[in-house]
């Protein structure tokens, strides 16, 4: 290589190295890099030609070149999207999800920025702005309707979906729903129950199939089978009223099992409705019923109440999202899936029955 091309190489080496060469992590022009080095294009691409090479740069087709990320060696951030839901329910969560994200870029010497959803038509706009290679991956929570799915895949913008509730071969990080349906019915079948109930659903019965399947399972281990009578599941919208009646019809026949009877709530806040209708009904927990819950995060009172629940690890769901992105972004491959487990955690709301 001529003793200009070499001197080239090491200046923009040094841009890289120093982080000089934007946010995008995109250089320059070809127009601009040669008036900059006084260099024709032949040189330029020569050195191009180098530095993709040693993986220090990679080309974009149709977008130009870009930097490969190299940690500890460049200063450069990658520039990552969060993008905030359009209701502000689930804030707990969502907070979790969130610092968790934060905690994985500042360890890859990222940024990441939040984009509010105030509507629900962010996938073409988010990605006709982004197009231009200026972020290097989107998150998204919970939700990922079609109309945005299909936008995005219209794109080569990265994005994952952090605690995806739905089904489908989608980039994201979800927690195995059967798998805490699973660990529910062991549990309780270990502290000696056999009459085993469940109560959830609402606007996502997704999640509540998925966890009634596993509880199924569990049960199906021993022989049993979920108690009907304690079994409420809405499988479509619901009105909130519904559910305090499905919890006081299913405290009214948790009188009937003399205290041998548990159930599984699908959320935290299905535990809620059951305590609450076992207090106005002055039945006992867990004397006379135990219950287990899910999340940790939907009645924060749950766990100074003593709410033995599998905490939705929503931390470590934000954590894993980043990482996938980041690990898409460094080895240029579409971004993966990540599935994990809920965490146990015991307090006082189950007894056991064994003897």
């Amino acid at each position: 290589m001529q003793k200009k091309t070499e001197e080239v190489l090491n200046k923009l080496e040094d841009n890289i190295v120093n982080g000089n060469v934007g946010a995008s992590g995109f250089l320059p022009s070809e127009r601009e890099l040669c008036r900059l080095f006084s260099i024709g294009r032949g040189a330029l691409r020569a050195v191009f030609d180098e530095l993709i090479r040693r993986k220090r740069i990679c080309h974009i087709p149709g977008k130009g070149m870009k930097l490969v990320f190299q940690e500890r060696e460049t200063s450069v951030f990658r520039k990552y999207i969060l993008v905030m839901p359009a209701n502000g329910a689930r804030t707990g969560e969502i907070a979790n999800i969130l610092c968790g994200a934060a905690s994985a870029a500042a360890a890859h010497n990222a940024q990441l920025l939040l984009f509010s959803n105030k509507d629900d038509f962010v996938g073409s706009q988010l990605a006709a702005l982004l197009a231009d290679g200026s972020c290097d991956g989107v998150i998204y929570l919970d939700r990922f309707p079609k109309a945005i799915s299909d936008a995005m895949e219209r794109t080569t913008l990265r994005y994952v979906v952090a605690n995806l509730e739905q089904g489908g071969n989608i980039p994201s990080v979800r927690v195995d729903l059967r798998g805490v349906g699973h660990v529910a019915g062991r549990y309780l079948v270990e502290h000696g129950f056999r009459r085993i109930g469940f109560i959830g659903g609402g606007p996502n019965p997704y999640i509540y199939t998925e966890m009634m399947a596993g509880l199924k399972g569990a049960l199906a281990e021993d022989d049993l089978v979920p108690t009907k009578e304690l079994c409420v599941l809405f499988r479509d919208s619901y009105i909130p009223t519904d559910g305090d009646r499905a919890a006081e019809s299913i405290i009214a026949n948790v009188q009937k099992y003399k205290g041998e009877c548990a159930i599984f709530a699908g959320r935290d806040h299905w535990a809620k409705r059951l305590w609450d209708a076992a207090v106005r009904q002055n039945i006992r927990i867990p004397e006379e019923l135990s219950i287990i819950g899910y999340d940790n995060v939907s009645w924060p009172e749950g766990r100074y109440i003593g709410l033995t629940t599998i905490e939705q690890p929503a931390f470590k769901i934000g954590e894993m999202a980043l990482e996938l992105l980041n690990s898409a972004a460094e080895t240029m491959q579409p971004v993966g899936n990540a599935r994990i487990q809920g965490n146990l955690i015991e307090r006082n709301s189950v007894k056991s029955i064994l003897f």
